[in-house]
């Protein structure tokens, strides 16, 4: 798309000095295509199953006007140690669904991911690609994003990371970038969500390889001391939570449980997480394709033009890899880790030998995308923002079905109790039936949950050896699943239970000879209720 010879890319090759003057902005060449990036990566609109906990955790803490640091939702774990690394997201998202409703929520989404792409933007500015190298990078970058850019307290980790990355690449190709951030950025990130953990890798990671690059270039340890103050105080911000240290258990916690690994289907490792998408969704492959498409192409162009000087900024993209192949749910990260290098190395391999007289040139300043172009392909984002439902003030479900049948009857017939029910339904549960009824398990997992607890709902859900006594060591009143598991036919089977509803989507059962258990049975199966919006 570019027209001039200066946007091809050459500056790559000048040396250090002269090549930390030389960038390439796209967000000056062509706003249009950047608005559309923006939109792509924000198309995802649904409510996943932990946005009413979030919006019901967030309300209780506004209402209270104190943290909770004790559950007050569960009957399995009642009183239990909360240590709610997202409580500040929370607080933030109920402020804003409060005042402005879902819209608000979606221009909160909105403005995190215009963030996200702006530090992905200025990171592959630092590189001196070209247009059409940044270009390509960003949407095929964008498209796997939209995917993981939900309504989740994950969308700070997510700026926060491109943030660290735009320092990383400002900081070894210009020379000098206001590392000094990473000071105020830690604290904020670990009371916004449990992903500071990932930052502090990837500057544990950028520092170590600074410092055998430089080792190896001969320019001495000053660099990488300068990083290693950082890092330490980096770590040390991060304990200011209500939490302290503790929030470090929490977290290392989650990371470590193979439960956890097995039954959070974001939590699962990429070769898993595929096999899962082929068999229920294989429309939903070509993001991983397009995934697996990044990560081979920063592997080809790395190893051909492999240079120290910018190794670190590449080694912190391996290490969100890595991440990816031990959960999926770290893709967002190596796509937002990658943009730079990957844009790098692409100019690098296509890069002309320098041209003499450009050297001493300072900032690239490649021509405008004519008018016309601009204005059609703003429209076409501007298309999409509408098709995709931004302007719109209802949020459809996503990760479905939920048992709002269920509920329903449960609130026609005034019942109320401890629901032993589906885990992806736990929060869900909380925002339409608390306080009156608490949840036997939910999204907030192992935050909350000791592990015999979560430990219990596994041999229960897909009925291992020992799951009827998960029935008889709980005061539980209903149990509520989808007909289609393991423990549906369980239940079934259990003495003391009789099924009051069912639907498509999911049965409710209640003790027999309770007040609830005498209510008529019910139909074989009804029809489940049309797919619904949030709340």
């Amino acid at each position: 798309m570019s027209t001039e010879a200066e946007d091809t890319g050459e500056n790559i090759g000048l040396p250090p000095d002269a090549r930390r003057q030389r960038t390439v902005s796209l967000l000056r060449y062509s706003p249009a295509v950047c608005l559309l990036a923006v939109l792509i990566a924000d198309g995802g609109r649904r409510a996943d199953p932990d946005l009413w906990g979030h919006l019901r955790f967030g309300l209780a803490m506004l209402q209270s006007h104190r943290l909770v640091l004790h559950d007050p939702y569960s009957y399995s774990a009642p009183h239990h140690l909360w240590r709610n690394h997202e409580w500040l997201t929370e607080v933030l998202m109920a402020a804003i669904y409060r005042q402005f409703g879902v819209i608000g929520l979606k221009l909160m989404k909105l403005a995190l991911s215009a963030a996200t792409v702006a530090f992905m933007l200025f990171a592959m500015e630092e590189t001196g690609a070209s247009t059409l190298v940044q270009i390509g990078v960003l949407l095929a970058s964008m498209i796997v994003l939209e995917i993981q850019m939900q309504f989740r307290p994950q969308l700070f980790t997510f700026l926060f990371l491109a943030v660290m990355c735009w320092l990383f690449a400002r900081y070894l190709l210009r020379g000098r970038a206001p590392v000094w951030l990473v000071l105020a950025i830690f604290p904020l990130w670990a009371n916004l969500h449990g992903g500071f953990i990932a930052g502090i890798g990837a500057l544990l990671t950028f520092t170590a390889v600074l410092a055998i690059a430089d080792a190896r270039q001969g320019r001495g340890l000053s660099r990488a001391f300068k990083c290693c103050a950082l890092s330490l105080g980096a770590v040390v911000s991060t304990f200011i939570t209500p939490y302290g240290i503790g929030m470090w258990g929490a977290v290392l916690h989650a990371l470590r449980d193979p439960i956890t690994h097995r039954i959070v289907s974001d939590w699962r490792p990429f070769p898993s997480a595929i096999q899962m998408q082929w068999r229920h969704a294989p429309d939903g492959l070509l993001y991983y394709v397009l995934f697996v498409g990044i990560a081979l192409m920063l592997g080809a162009s790395v190893a051909r033009s492999f240079r120290w000087d910018d190794a670190p900024l590449v080694s912190v993209a391996a290490l969100m890899y890595v991440a990816t192949a031990v959960s999926v749910r770290n893709m967002a990260l190596a796509v937002i880790a990658s943009a730079a290098p990957l844009a790098r190395h692409l100019a690098l391999r296509s890069a002309a030998p320098p041209d003499g007289e450009n050297q001493g040139a300072g900032r690239l300043r490649p021509p405008r995308q004519g008018m016309l172009g601009q204005c059609v392909i703003a429209a076409a984002a501007i298309a999409y923002a509408f098709q995709t439902g931004l302007f719109s003030p209802r949020l459809p479900w996503v990760g479905g079905p939920y048992p709002a049948g269920a509920v329903a009857f449960m609130r026609r017939h005034k019942l109320s109790g401890n629901l032993l029910c589906d885990f992806n339904w736990g929060e869900y549960l909380i925002w339409h039936l608390s306080p009156p009824s608490r949840v036997f398990v939910d999204g907030r997992y192992d935050t909350v949950y000791p592990r015999k607890v979560i430990s219990d709902w596994v041999a229960f859900y897909f009925d291992h050896p020992g799951a009827e006594r998960v029935l008889e060591d709980y005061p539980h009143d209903y149990v509520l699943i989808t007909p289609k598991s393991r423990a549906y036919r369980l239940v079934r089977r259990a003495p003391g239970w009789k099924l009051i509803y069912r639907d498509t989507d999911s049965a409710l059962f209640a003790r027999a000879g309770s007040a609830a258990g005498n209510l008529p049975s019910p139909p074989a199966v009804r029809p489940a209720p049309p797919p619904g919006f949030f709340p």
